[in-house]
């Protein structure tokens, strides 16, 4: 693009926007991600951001949008939307803070491999975030995320330990192999 058209796709964009300043900032952005589509502005901008895509819209920090599209494919199985989903309930991010409902999409991702979801899992039983603290469950999923190189998992899978006696950790040794051998049927 040359200076002249830059100039004027920027004139142009500027005319659209003025009219919206004093909408909130989270509107003026999806806004603006609009107008530049809509005028054929950069295609950087086009290409970052997809409007329908769940981690392009969390990424942008376009929670209300990203909402409704991770949910849409988190029903779908997609394992990273569910825990996108799970992070923004967790933080309360284009909707309101719920635990409960962050606990459950971080599980649906952890059974399906998510090593971040798996570490989240294990970090609500040893916290009791919604569910009742159990270090024995978060054990064993604090050890799937960090036999398969979730590195953080393992400093939270022997805080985890410490709290075990020696037979409990045998026994939740033992658990965290049934699940991965199961493809994480067989977790609970």
């Amino acid at each position: 693009m040359d200076q002249t058209t830059c100039r004027d796709f920027g004139a142009r964009a500027l005319a659209v926007l003025l009219p919206v300043l004093t909408l909130p900032v989270s509107t003026l952005i999806v806004s603006t991600l609009l107008v530049l589509a809509l005028l054929g502005g950069p295609a950087s901008v086009q290409a970052q951001t997809r409007p329908d895509d769940c981690s392009d819209l969390y990424t942008a920090k376009l929670y209300p949008v990203a909402l409704p599209a991770c949910q849409t494919q988190a029903d779908a199985k997609d394992t990273s939307a569910q825990f996108t989903l799970g992070l923004m309930y967790y933080f309360g991010q284009g909707t309101v803070q719920d635990y409960a409902k962050a606990f459950i999409w971080f599980k649906r991702a952890a059974k399906a491999g998510h090593l971040g979801a798996q570490n989240n899992v294990g970090y609500f039983y040893f916290n009791g975030h919604s569910v009742p603290q159990d270090y024995l469950r978060a054990y064993v999923w604090f050890s799937l995320a960090a036999s398969s190189g979730y590195n953080e998992a393992a400093r939270y899978r022997d805080m985890a330990a410490s709290k075990l006696t020696p037979d409990v950790r045998i026994q939740g040794q033992g658990m965290a192999t049934a699940c991965s051998n199961s493809k994480f049927e067989m977790c609970e």
